[in-house]
């Protein structure tokens, strides 16, 4: 029985995946007889499409399947060394938090706040949300300052550290994050209709 690989050469396209799903919904976990961690994401069963569509980037073997006692469907990746290391840039005595050591371009690159959005954003009452909970208030500015530095999206700050795009950023933002976002049906009600094509 050929033995099954635990180290994979991860794509970068993997690695926005995982890295916006970790500042949404997102986590890296073991079991107790796993030596290497893997990638897990759960979404609503009618989010189905989203969770197949993330499982269609990453590059590491997956597996989809539904939990039909909490109406939820997940994502869950074989371990790895390569999970394993990451876990130790967004975990710090087994919570998560904001990455310190790896490339703000690559945390926030567009394909990344995406996902973050798709996770734990909202547009409600023509307002632009993140929830960003567990990220501290010294992390919150720090990607605020990215935010503006690199995409020129101004943001400010509700409770519960959540992050607000300002109205005369929307546009960027959602110009930003559209391509990706209309891939996925089923969180196209996040942005503006005027970024949603016809038909």
């Amino acid at each position: 029985m050929p033995k099954i690989p635990n180290s994979y050469k991860i794509e970068d396209c993997t690695k926005y995946v995982i890295y916006g799903s970790l500042l949404g919904d997102g986590s890296i976990t073991k079991s107790k007889n796993m030596t290497n961690y893997r990638f897990s994401i759960a979404h609503s069963e009618k989010n189905y499409d989203y969770i197949e569509w993330k499982k269609s980037i990453i590059n590491i073997p997956s597996s989809i399947w539904a939990d039909k006692k909490r109406n939820l469907v997940q994502l869950q990746t074989r371990s790895c060394i390569e999970l394993t290391e990451l876990r130790n840039h967004f975990y710090k005595d087994g919570k998560k938090i904001f990455p310190r050591n790896v490339n703000l371009d690559d945390v926030l690159s567009p394909l990344s706040l995406a996902i973050w959005y798709m996770d734990d954003g909202c547009y409600s009452k023509r307002e632009c949300i993140f929830t960003s909970e567990f990220i501290s208030d010294e992390d919150i500015l720090k990607i605020q300052k990215y935010l503006f530095e690199r995409y020129k999206i101004e943001t400010s700050i509700w409770s519960n550290n959540r992050i607000r795009v300002k109205k005369s950023s929307e546009d960027i933002f959602f110009e930003l994050i559209s391509e990706y976002v209309n891939q996925v049906p089923s969180m196209v009600y996040k942005i503006s209709t005027k970024y949603v094509p016809l038909g």
